[in-house]
């Protein structure tokens, strides 16, 4: 018992000591003491702050890059402000980039993702994301590719990119459970399994998605974890909402939200409302429904975000006012509508095109401006009726005059092509031929071969590479890119691929049988191998697309 007392002893006077200590004293410590010593006091913000500093001083003194990188990570663990710990996380990658550590600068670059996420900047917080994978390569590897993964999986499924979220919640299930993180990290294992049961419904996997959630259900509450079996009794919830279970499904989300209102779980709150407004709707309880879509519209106001399908709750509550004439009411919704679908888009999340087409930002505006105006003035039928139909008068002349100059456009392309009768890409001549350093003899004699393969049609092997003409021509791939360059006037990728776009018009012109073909059997008798590569092709030498080609070529035979 004395041995146990004087360590405690002097393990806090040490800890008293260092504290009453200078930042230059501290860096007298070890790294490994100071680490310890942070650690130690993780709570006290003055004391840790203290360490980190002097763990920082320390490593810039000795001009350690990777401590410094250190003591950057550890003074963002003790900050408490997003716009702080950004910058320092910007630090770490600078003074980290080179050194592929462990954990550095992968660990920094998804830190940051993740509290761009959280601030709802997608975009950026993808960009971050990629970055975190494409350095990390340290002895973390595997695990930070869990993490990271995670996260891209949460990107994608707040995009509605669902397919691609489930594939790779999949992945990182197998991962999770190979590794038994259940047993040492619960959080991220149950956090995991409620993203997988919810990613399987949101791809129609019902009976799938109920296995995995009660599964979390169970093994939840046996380790008596409140936060996350509530988690899995809300998403129980909106699972038997979908397999038409209601009475069921109302009493799980009402559970689960009961526990959500006490945490502040906004998102999980907004969903539980809006799936009770569902409910409600279903069984014809038009006040509870409103009552409900309503509160969902309040956490939205609060939070400023809304998860994109959500939005259906705005358009129940439009139609229901609508329904009802009650103007002021419909353009409050519509107001609130048009907010919701700004912030999706500009955080690139709502990307559904079809519920874009069926109620998108320029059609709330036109809808908001008349109700205005009829609000306002009171306006008869007949003024609305001359208003909209010269908006759609406006609105379709807009579109087709675009489609008739477009249409125009590619008519006079197509005709510069049809009458041209160009189909080999001709030597330009210089005056000089020092600027590439290549003797004269060499030039003439590589671009007398290349006029002769021309002739051949070498270009249609769909293998060639500029390393394999060389080795035809009996040169290297320097001289040869020189010549190609300074002669053909642009590079070899783009000097083959004009070269089989000239040989498939002049096919298409004199050969009925070609204009039989597929787009993507034309591009692999060419060369190409696939038909994106030669339609992009097509379309950069010759500024229309090679269907448009193919479709009007036959008037002209």
């Amino acid at each position: 018992m004395r041995i146990i007392s004087l360590f405690v002893l002097l393990t806090t006077t040490s800890l008293y000591t260092y504290g009453q200590q200078t930042s230059d004293s501290l860096v007298n410590l070890t790294y490994n003491e100071l680490r310890e010593l942070f650690t130690a006091n993780i709570k006290d913000s003055l004391k840790s702050k203290q360490y980190a500093t002097a763990y920082l001083s320390k490593s810039k003194k000795q001009n350690d890059s990777l401590n410094i990188a250190t003591g950057y990570y550890l003074k963002s663990i003790i900050s408490t402000r997003n716009n702080k710990r950004i910058r320092l996380y910007d630090s770490i990658i600078r003074f980290s980039k080179t050194l592929r550590n462990k954990n550095f600068p992968s660990i920094a670059y998804l830190d940051k993702g993740t509290i761009l996420f959280n601030e709802r900047q997608f975009k950026k917080a993808l960009d971050n994301y990629i970055l975190a994978k494409k350095y990390n390569n340290g002895g973390n590897k595997e695990f930070l590719n869990f993490l990271i993964n995670r996260c891209i999986a949460s990107l994608k499924n707040r995009t509605e990119n669902n397919i691609e979220a489930l594939d790779l919640y999949r992945k990182c299930w197998n991962y999770a459970v190979y590794k038994k993180l259940k047993e040492s990290q619960p959080d991220n294992y149950f956090s995991l399994l409620a993203s997988l049961s919810n990613s399987l419904r949101k791809n129609g996997l019902i009976d799938s998605s109920l296995i995995y959630n009660n599964k979390g259900l169970i093994e939840a509450k046996k380790l008596k974890l409140d936060d996350n079996y509530y988690h899995f009794v809300l998403n129980n919830g909106v699972i038997n909402y979908h397999k038409k279970n209601y009475l069921t499904a109302y009493d799980s989300i009402k559970k689960g939200l009961n526990h959500s209102r006490k945490i502040m779980d906004k998102p999980n709150m907004a969903v539980a409302y809006y799936y009770l407004a569902k409910i409600n709707e279903y069984e014809r309880k038009t006040d509870k429904m409103l009552f409900h879509l309503k509160k969902m519209d309040t956490v939205f106001l609060n939070n400023n975000d809304i998860l994109p399908y959500l939005r259906n709750g705005y358009e129940i509550l439009i139609s229901h006012y609508k329904n009802e004439n009650n103007l002021k009411a419909q353009l409050t919704y519509i107001n609130r509508l048009i907010k919701v679908d700004s912030i999706l888009h500009t955080n690139e999340v709502y990307l559904n095109k079809n519920i874009i087409k069926e109620y998108d930002i320029p059609r709330l505006v036109n809808e908001k401006q008349i109700i205005i105006d009829q609000i306002k003035n009171n306006e008869s039928k007949k003024a609305r009726f001359i208003l909209w139909l010269f908006l759609i008068l406006i609105i379709l002349s807009i579109i087709l005059f675009y489609q008739y100059r477009k249409k125009q456009l590619y008519k006079k392309r197509f005709l510069s092509i049809i009458e041209s009768n160009n189909s080999k890409i001709t030597s330009r001549n210089k005056s000089s031929d020092s600027t590439i350093n290549i003797p004269e003899d060499l030039i003439k004699n590589i671009l007398e071969e290349l006029e002769q393969l021309e002739k051949d049609d070498f270009y249609l092997n769909s293998d060639l590479t500029i390393s394999i003409l060389a080795k035809k021509l009996k040169t290297n791939s320097r001289y040869l890119s020189k010549i190609i360059n300074r002669y053909k006037g642009q590079n070899f990728t783009n000097y083959i691929n004009s070269l089989r776009i000239e040989y498939a018009i002049n096919e298409l012109k004199i050969n009925p049988n070609f204009r039989k073909f597929t787009l993507l059997a034309i591009a692999n008798e060419i060369g190409f191998k696939k038909a994106e590569t030669f339609s992009k092709a097509f379309y950069k030498h010759k500024g229309l697309k090679p269907s448009y080609f193919l479709k009007n070529i036959s008037n002209y035979s």
